[in-house]
């Protein structure tokens, strides 16, 4: 695939800058093209990824020692999810989960008392436990088979970076609702700290840095990053409304694991001095002034 500046947005169709290549490991595209819209803000791989090759990759990872290393955040994530759903929805309302990979969400929503349970993923993953405990279970690729205008909520927790066609993603969750229902979601957008990046892309001796930092912002897994701006806009225009948006702070992982990834072993520095450069890189990692990366949304289906 060629750099082009003049590369159109997978979203809006406008003119999107080139910033980056990475190497994927993942499957057949071994190099991966980083592009931001110059309109609608969005950042995003613009290679051309099929449903099979990113099934391909998805199975080159270790799934269960991915969710053990990310389970603590992760679980603070899923109870803040709860509350929220708590003050949206009753504990009788019919709910699903889009990609909900290891059912881990649905098994907390089980535990808290949510009885009309459903979950949708790719079709090959393991979800027997659920189907166990009662929740209804869909599984393709471009959500056909799940019914229109039947459910109460969709949750989608950290799920809109991963798919290749955000548009049907977003139009589905407003065909599945009925009128009336919420959407909720979590999803990474773009911080103050990925548009210091993206500068470093054309600074001579600081491109390095940039094509590590997108490399773990963008990938074969995370194809976009999404601005709030464009987020409101779309999901108005598919026609939902009352929107709730928080932008924050959220780390995976404890930030000198981050440094450790991004800085002391990609730029071949002594991990001794992880915890002065913990301490040096904490305000722009772990704070909302320049790394709000993470936006959680609820709307209306009008």
């Amino acid at each position: 695939m060629a750099k082009e500046d003049d590369i159109s947005c997978k979203i809006c169709g406008h003119n999107a800058t080139y910033l980056c290549e990475t190497i994927n490991l993942h499957s057949a595209t071994r190099v991966l093209q980083h592009y931001r819209c110059r309109a609608c803000g969005l950042v995003f791989i613009g290679n051309k990824i099929t449903n099979e090759e990113l099934g391909v990759a998805y199975g080159s990872v270790n799934h269960a020692a991915y969710y053990e290393m990310v389970k603590v955040e992760t679980g603070k994530k899923f109870e803040r999810s709860t509350q929220d759903l708590d003050k949206l929805i009753s504990k009788d309302s019919k709910l699903i989960d889009l990609g909900t990979g290891n059912g881990a969400f649905l098994e907390m929503l089980l535990q808290q008392g949510y009885t009309q349970l459903a979950g949708h993923d790719i079709p090959g993953t393991d979800l027997q436990h659920l189907e166990a405990a009662g929740c209804k279970l869909y599984f393709d690729y471009d959500y056909q088979c799940i019914p229109s205008n039947h459910f109460d909520a969709v949750t989608l927790i950290d799920v809109a970076e991963h798919v290749l066609n955000p548009l049907t993603l977003f139009e589905t969750c407003h065909r599945i609702l009925k009128p009336g229902g919420f959407v909720y979601l979590h999803t990474p957008v773009v911080a103050r700290l990925d548009k210091i990046m993206h500068l470093t892309n054309k600074i001579p001796g600081l491109k390095k840095l940039g094509k590590i930092w997108q490399h773990g912002r963008t990938s074969i897994f995370h194809q976009q990053n999404y601005s709030t701006k464009f987020l409101k806009l779309h999901l108005t225009q598919i026609g939902f409304g009352d929107f709730e948006i928080i932008k924050t702070n959220e780390l995976s992982w404890p930030l000198s694991l981050y440094v450790q990834a991004y800085f002391t072993g990609k730029l071949r520095i002594s991990s001794n001095y992880v915890p002065l450069l913990t301490a040096v890189f904490s305000p722009f990692l772990a704070t909302n002034f320049f790394n709000s990366n993470k936006a959680i949304i609820w709307a209306k289906k009008l």
